[in-house]
């Protein structure tokens, strides 16, 4: 029986939510079945890029292309690549690769609505720009063969707001169990200079608008005016991340840690997380805390609700921009047993948002669409 041929098309490669639920999804594919290709089209970002771990996968390519190439179908050589490779199913990832497959190859196409493109790109892009982009991305959404929304709450969205009817795969995290005791979190807070005698809420995301940073800066910095037993720790950079560090780095109980390599040993020094998004896709960074054992402090948002669906144990949801709601939250979950909750939030995690479930029902999919060929 031959194997079916899956080729991956990306933008490039940043240790980003979107290529993560990628890694996690080829991490189980069964290698009998499928054969891999990879080809990637614009110039890696060195310093953010995980393009050498995570090709080792595939028969990979570069072929290099800008965007004007994409919009004006200067795309001979990526076509003949693809001719050559000529597989059963194209994943692509990022609005020019789904937008460059959906012109000849739709019926071979899967594609992963990992957000509300009409919401999150004029947030991320401003009008003209976000504008365009979310044109591009919902008119390869609507030609692929197979559009999958990665959370329940995002193909509702999508089918109330653009009448867009699409399954969804709940993404999924990569879980081994994690013993979260007293002793390890003393031995990852000492080697990364953490307090050891605070509570300690981490935060994992881009300092962009949709992250809503600046928000939850503005509560902290109140709640600690009152309260001296916890540590804010922030990683990632971004747009945002000069202006609000240069604004409440001073605060003694917050720290901006920029971008880093090792975000699970955080999660391993760290007491809760907290998120403040307006806007998610269903979000990785929450899942993977999870699997760390952390309890959670969730904007109420629709995708972080449908987590709490599963039990309302796991933490805290408070009112999305509700300053008095997220502190009283906060006072509320640093009284409660975080141990215990922690537990719960592993559970859930491993139960419902485990990555070999995720990766077995796009394997389903990936056959669906070969057997239309």
């Amino acid at each position: 029986m031959n194997k079916i041929k899956i080729l991956f098309l990306i933008t490039r490669c940043p240790k980003s939510g979107p290529i993560e639920v990628l890694k996690n999804i080829i991490k189980y594919l069964d290698r009998n079945s499928f054969t891999l290709f990879l080809i990637s089209m614009f110039p890696e970002d060195k310093e953010n890029s995980i393009l050498e771990t995570f090709n080792k996968n595939f028969y990979y390519e570069y072929i290099p292309m800008s965007k004007a190439d994409i919009l004006l179908g200067r795309d001979n050589k990526l076509n003949c690549a693809i001719k050559k490779i000529n597989p059963d199913v194209i994943h692509s990832t990022g609005v020019f690769a789904d937008y460059e497959i959906c012109k000849n190859y739709s019926g071979r196409q899967l594609i992963i609505a990992h957000n509300y493109v009409n919401e999150d790109y004029q947030m991320l892009y401003g009008k003209v720009i976000g504008n365009l982009l979310s044109a591009l991305q919902m008119k390869a959404m609507k030609r692929a063969a197979i559009t999958v929304a990665c959370s329940e709450s995002l193909a509702n969205i999508y089918a109330k707001k653009e009448d867009l009817k699409i399954p969804f795969i709940r993404n999924g995290v990569i879980c081994e169990k994690f013993e979260n005791n007293s002793l390890t979190k003393l031995k990852y807070r000492k080697t990364y200079d953490i307090p050891e005698d605070k509570i300690v809420l981490i935060y994992a995301a881009n300092f962009v608008k949709r992250k809503n940073h600046k928000f939850l800066l503005e509560c902290f910095k109140k709640y600690l005016q009152e309260h001296q037993n916890c540590y804010l720790l922030l990683l990632g950079d971004g747009v945002l991340y000069k202006e609000l560090k240069s604004l409440y780095a001073s605060e003694k109980n917050i720290s901006f840690r920029g971008k880093v390599s090792d975000v699970e040993n955080y999660y391993k020094a760290s007491d809760i997380y907290v998120s403040a998004s307006v806007s998610e896709g269903m979000p990785m960074g929450v899942l993977e805390a999870m699997s760390y054992n952390l309890p959670v402090l969730l904007s109420d948002i629709l995708q972080h609700r449908e987590v709490f669906s599963f039990s309302k144990e796991i933490g805290e949801l408070f009112g999305l921009d509700n300053k008095n709601d997220l502190l009283d939250k906060l006072k509320k979950l640093t009284e409660e047993n975080l141990t215990e909750k922690g537990h719960i939030a592993y559970q859930i995690v491993h139960e419902y948002f485990n990555s070999q479930n995720m990766s077995s029902q796009y394997e389903n999919l990936y056959r669906k669409i070969a057997d239309r060929q």
